[in-house]
């Protein structure tokens, strides 16, 4: 199978992954920041240098202690809108190409009207001139949500020009930084720009089980913890802790998938076997000599590992159908729980087919995926 489901989930781990979970239990195993015997704080060190490999992925090296830990990146989204007093909906300001992950807890809030978008290309960008005149006319925003890259078309909005700009016009407002499918193919620069929270996920680009995620914490006074009960520290309290990172982990924290994720970001690929401007190319070439249509970023330097088709006949579903019972090649067709995305692209009613690269996939994989899609669209 070639695999081109990556922003789903990433296909193959480092090799590290599957022996470490293969071999976990070969010794007792008890409960993180609770247990004492040897295996345990092997692994709960291993959890412990993950912090740290996130805070430095994002920017914020010496900052391990605010990186807290979800099961994925949509616990991590939630934690920030709910944990914000009293947010309305009319107080929030989003990119137009966010994921359900932060448009569905957003429809959940009381308001008068859906959050502000920022004005947009046609391709989903952020248009930065635009958002200057824009931003100096709102008030009353409270937080900015960025979805750094879109796991529709691959889109990497220019987050650094927009923190800044909120930073001047909004002063007040935090700023959420969705990584899901960003990292580790950006640099957020979360210290340096001033962002306040970041979103990740482990089982995407930085190669961990499925089940784990974390989230960046500037203040953590600014939002209450989503859940709260045991977490070893200061037991005698019936009160939240203020305490870093346990304020935000209560219960038992996910031992051997995050150990596992230690794994596999320490044995990740650093380089693509395919470069930005091959992938950019073969993206143009379908654009070019074949009859779908292609959802991707206008700028190559705002292209992320990300993009998807329609078929000029046919259905997506029969695409990504035939493409794999046919040439055994794994895509991912439908909405991609990004029903704000699609709209603002004008496929909210057909969906697409999505092809999603990791560190791993090859320059022939392109070949072969191109070769069926030639073929495919002279049968229909």
């Amino acid at each position: 199978m070639i695999y081109f489901d990556n922003a789903s989930t990433s296909y193959p781990k480092p090799p590290g992954v599957a022996c470490h979970l293969s071999h976990i239990y070969d010794e007792p195993l008890g409960s993180y920041g609770r247990s004492r015997d040897t295996h345990t704080l092997e692994l709960s060190t291993m959890v412990e240098e993950l912090r740290d490999l996130l805070a430095a992925l994002i920017g914020a090296e010496g900052q391990g202690s605010h990186i807290v830990f979800t099961k994925n990146a949509t616990e991590a989204i939630n934690t920030v809108i709910r944990g914000l007093h009293g947010l309305r909906k009319e107080e929030v300001l989003i990119s137009p190409l966010e994921h359900n992950a932060v448009m569905r807890p957003l429809d959940a809030l009381e308001g008068t009207r859906m959050p502000w978008m920022f004005p947009f290309n046609p391709d989903g960008c952020i248009n930065i001139e635009q958002s200057t005149q824009f931003l100096s006319q709102l008030k009353g925003i409270r937080l900015c949500v960025l979805n750094a890259m879109s796991n529709l078309n691959g889109v990497i909005q220019p987050i650094h020009e927009v923190s800044a700009l909120v930073k001047k016009y909004l002063p007040n407002c935090l700023i959420l930084i969705d990584g899901a499918q960003a990292l580790p193919y950006i640099d957020v620069e979360a210290e340096r720009r001033e962002i306040d929270f970041v979103a990740i996920t482990g089982h995407k680009g930085l190669m961990g089980p499925v089940g784990t995620g974390a989230l960046f914490i500037r203040d953590p006074k600014s939002i209450a913890p989503l859940i709260r009960g045991g977490n070893g520290y200061h037991s005698e309290q019936l009160s939240d802790t203020d305490h870093m990172p346990e304020r935000f982990e209560a219960g038992t924290i996910n031992l051997l998938g995050l150990s596992t994720w230690y794994i596999g970001m320490k044995e990740r690929p650093q380089q693509p076997l395919i470069s930005q401007a091959e992938f950019y190319r073969f993206i143009q070439r379908i654009r070019g000599e074949l009859p779908y249509k292609v959802l991707c970023a206008d700028n190559v330097e705002r292209q992320g590992p990300v993009f998807s088709l329609l078929p000029d006949r046919g259905s997506v579903e029969r695409l990504s159908d035939e493409l794999y019972y046919n040439y055994g090649i794994a895509t991912r067709f439908g909405l991609h729980c990004a029903a704000i995305a699609h709209r603002t692209l004008g496929t909210l009613q057909t969906g697409a087919t999505r092809i999603s690269l990791s560190r791993y996939n090859t320059p022939d994989e392109l070949d072969t995926l191109f070769e069926a899609l030639t073929t495919l669209s002279k049968r229909h």
